[in-house]
């Protein structure tokens, strides 16, 4: 069996293909082999296009798979993503505009507004953070600078959750996703609607958001006909858990509790050096909680300390194992 790692970075986008019974790496490929252009419209913009990331995914699962490796075999598929980017797409699916990515900056008076605006204090204490040049307030930018595509938008998503859609036909986030774009309350435990609300952004506008670990989609025909990644059905019911950490962002199609099931999963990384701590639930086996400590691994977490999984046992748990990976 193997896990497909993809890494939607700013310069590359990176596949590499994980054998689960060694825990090796099998195969990788980066493209291209000159970096990814970044679009500068204006002094301070950065913009990419999503279709430019999913071709080169599908170029690194070419690579690898002319390799001599079966895609067939493949059981789980993780996403690794540049962080707070806006994907705009209309009903079908199709990109409206390039993505403004993370190192974007149009967005930071408009983040600055809202933070007065809707009040200093209470933004903190809900969202834990201020607006920001975050992607709510990028979608602000949009509403305010092109409302001719703004009122085009159907939904709204982050970079990861694009390449999910692509892979699943799945339009949809997670809690932890919601909190990246600065659209969770954790005061209250759901969606930070007082943020879109101060930002014109219709509710309808937001993608349906799972919780940061449950059953999330499916890989569709539509990527076994391109890719060969294998099509599954979903029956399963995840312990669910919320996040208020850094996280990677996994869509992971495995066999967990002896169904073929696809679920995102966010890790929580801590970096004892400024003290983040939490606990990450899944349900599942020891041996595949270490499976998903070798496949972060391969997908190129770094930069902190240390990675802590916490297992709870499903349905009825019966206490819990921890495995500190540092």
């Amino acid at each position: 069996m193997k896990s497909l790692g993809i890494d939607i970075g700013s310069s590359s986008v990176k596949v590499s293909l994980l054998d689960i019974a060694s825990g090796e790496c099998a195969a990788s490929s980066a493209n291209p082999a000159t970096e990814m252009p970044i679009g500068s419209p204006q002094s301070g913009w950065a913009e990419q296009d999503p279709e430019m990331w999913w071709h080169y995914v599908c170029e690194g699962i070419r690579t690898i798979a002319a390799q001599g490796f079966a895609m067939s075999d493949v059981v789980s598929v993780g996403i690794t993503y540049q962080m707070h980017g806006l994907v705009c797409l209309d009903k079908q699916g199709r990109p409206l505009r390039p993505s403004i990515i993370w190192c974007d900056s149009r967005a930071v008076e408009i983040g600055a507004e809202a933070l007065e605006g809707i009040g200093r204090e209470f933004c903190l204490a809900h969202t834990l953070n201020s607006p920001g040049n975050f992607t709510a307030s990028k979608l602000a930018w949009v509403r305010r600078n092109e409302p001719g595509v703004f009122a085009q938008i159907y939904k709204f998503m982050l970079p990861g959750d694009y390449i999910a859609y692509r892979l699943s036909g799945r339009m949809s986030t997670s809690v932890s996703g919601l909190s990246e774009q600065i659209l969770w309350d954790f005061e209250e435990e759901r969606r930070a609607d007082f943020v879109a609300g101060w930002y014109g952004i219709p509710q309808e506008m937001i993608p349906e958001a799972g919780v940061s670990i449950g059953t999330e989609a499916r890989t569709d025909e539509a990527a076994e006909r391109l890719l060969g990644i294998p099509w599954r059905e979903v029956r399963q019911d995840v312990q669910r858990a919320g996040l208020r950490a850094s996280q990677a962002h996994f869509l992971l199609h495995g066999e967990i509790a002896n169904h073929p099931i696809i679920f995102r999963l966010h890790l929580m990384l801590f970096d004892d050096r400024i003290g983040q701590r939490g606990i990450l639930h899944l349900c599942g086996q020891i041996q595949q909680l270490l499976d998903l400590c070798a496949f972060a691994c391969i997908v190129g977490i770094s930069g902190f300390r240390s990675i802590v999984f916490q297992l709870v046992q499903h349905p009825e748990p019966q206490g819990t194992e921890t495995v500190k990976y540092a």
